[in-house]
């Protein structure tokens, strides 16, 4: 499980490159899924490094098994 990061690169990699890595939707919110599995009072889910809307909506509307 990686951080919660919408893109792959390094924060450094992020810094220095010339367009925003938005990363993937859909493996940011399979990446909520697998966290919420663990910390099972997780309430609270977000992104950062290229996350927007998209990636909330995703992560938002994943299934989850506690729901």
């Amino acid at each position: 499980m990686s951080d919660a990061n919408a893109s792959r690169m390094s924060p450094a990699a992020l810094d220095d490159a010339e367009d925003l890595d938005r990363g993937n939707p859909t493996e940011l919110a399979v990446e909520h899924v697998a966290l919420a599995s663990v910390l099972r009072d997780l309430r609270l889910v977000g992104g950062c490094c290229g996350a927007d809307h998209e990636h909330i909506e995703a992560v938002s509307s994943a299934p989850r098994r506690d729901r």
